[in-house]
């Protein structure tokens, strides 16, 4: 399927036009550097929280603890990955807004639960051990407020209002870690933690989330005096509201649409999380908990790319859709050379001596008892950077489905080269086979972009000045 055109469908009225591209008059959208800034507060408060929960772990628990929680994280991401069908990558792109909210959060509700559901039975497959089940079932329970949340941060993100978002994961991990630290200090294991995680998870969406996706909906109305409803027409009414609703032919369209998008994001997780798989198997618990310590170290710049992805993401969609060829180049070039600046941090830790010794003593020793597996597990976290960049081009394209076999390229080859390569040379392995598999990715997506823009440039089009990009304040 070739990516969504950039002009206007024909059956648009002007009417529905208005309607679609009316900005909410409560929360009007924010700067990119202001959208980054707090996208980025809140991606650090994420990762720090979750690497400190790591290492709270380790320390108190030992690393086979440890292990056991970054495996019960391992399997339950992707199966939510797998139910959310990839609806936050649609609505953040659908800038004509084809499709009401309260369609979006209602599927979500549903893809939520079931992923919920399935988890504890994957978990059963995964080893017969109780203990083990019953703590996925409680991280799927977090995990399960977090899907609910996220799609009201799409909303959002589409709105380009990231600092509901960012002040969002602000007391969601900050709360979480709290909480969790607390429990640990009382003798509680990975048991205890994930329990008060799923607290954190539950309060941050029903007190926050739920509260301002209301407020943006609605600022957005139907306004007095549009075409085709006459001067005379009732007081202005929301659009769009958080709420269930009932299932309904139209879900079938969103849906369809937003499968690959959500096969996509399946195979995002798998791709980092394959390696842990094969790594507990092969290796063992011990080894998965000084294998993830290394990669999240690793991964640290991803904060800093999510950050600008997610506020950029709308703004290329936009670029393309009102076909400036030039600022969409502006934009993405901005964005893969500023990655590629974050991308070098891990090195300053892995190649450094203080570094090092920072690493030793923050995580533990056997972090630094191979650095040749410590350098390979950079490379491979600097490519998956450069692979979300240009994955975010190929998706503000709408070439979802481009992107989905791109990926399952990658997953194919890690599947193919993780095991053997770890029987091997152990973690060192592992990192090689990721990075590799990573690597061949790269040029299918500069393909696809480039495709994407001649074929959009040489169809013709209607005007599209009501989705012109604005320019943001510097």
């Amino acid at each position: 399927m070739s990516p969504s055109k950039p002009a206007n469908s024909p059956e648009e009225t002007p009417a529905c036009r208005i309607v679609a591209f009316r900005q909410s008059s409560a929360l009007p959208p924010l700067s990119i550097r202001q959208n980054f800034a707090w996208y980025l507060s809140g991606n650090v408060t994420q990762a720090v929280s979750r690497l400190l929960v790591l290492v709270l772990l380790i320390k108190l628990g030992g690393l086979a603890e440890a292990g056991r929680w970054v495996a019960a994280l391992a399997l339950g991401t992707p199966i939510f990955a797998a139910f959310e069908l990839g609806l936050r990558n649609l609505l953040v792109c659908d800038v004509r807004r084809r499709f009401p909210f309260q369609d979006y959060f209602s599927i979500r509700v549903v893809g939520a639960s079931m992923a919920w559901l399935v988890a504890p039975l994957a978990a059963l497959v995964y080893t017969a051990n109780p203990a083990f089940v019953g703590l996925v079932f409680i991280v799927a329970t977090g995990r399960m407020f977090d899907s609910l949340a996220d799609i009201g941060y799409a909303v959002l993100q589409r709105e380009e209002r990231m600092d509901r978002i960012g002040a969002g994961f602000l007391l969601r991990y900050g709360l979480s870690l709290v909480v969790i630290a607390g429990a640990l200090a009382v003798g509680g294991g990975a048991f205890a933690a994930a329990c008060a995680d799923a607290l954190a998870a539950g309060a941050v969406f029903f007190g926050w989330t739920r509260p301002h996706v209301s407020r943006l909906l609605a600022g957005m109305v139907l306004s007095q005096g549009a075409p085709g409803t006459g001067s005379n027409s009732s007081p202005p009414t929301p659009v769009e509201i958080i709420q269930w609703q009932r299932p309904h032919a139209g879900w079938l369209k969103i849906i369809w649409e937003s499968l690959p998008a959500g096969v996509v994001n399946f195979e995002i997780n798998l791709i980092t999380n394959i390696p842990r798989y094969v790594v507990d198997m092969a290796l063992g618990e011990e080894a998965l908990a000084v294998f993830a310590s290394a990669l999240q170290v690793a991964a640290v710049g991803q904060l800093f790319v999510s950050a600008m992805a997610n506020a950029l993401a709308p703004r290329l969609a936009r670029c393309y859709h009102a076909l400036e060829l030039r600022r969409y180049v502006f934009l993405l070039s901005r964005f893969m050379g500023v990655t590629i600046l974050f991308a070098l941090l891990p090195f300053a830790l892995v190649e450094t001596v203080i570094g090092q010794k920072l690493l030793a003593l923050i995580l533990t020793p056997r972090i630094l008892e191979d650095p040749t597996f410590l350098r390979w597990i950079v490379v491979a976290a600097c490519i998956l950077f450069m692979t979300s960049v240009l994955g975010r081009g190929v998706e503000s394209l709408g070439a979802f489905r481009q992107h989905m076999v791109i990926r399952g390229v990658t997953v194919l080859v890690l599947l193919i080269l993780s095991p053997v390569f770890t029987a091997w040379w152990g973690m060192r392995g592992t990192a090689l086979g990721l990075a590799v598999a990573l690597a061949v990715s790269l040029p299918f997506y500069l393909a696809v972009i480039v495709s994407a823009w001649v074929r959009a440039l040489n169809v013709p089009h209607e005007s599209a000045q009501a989705i012109s990009v604005k320019k943001a304040a510097a």
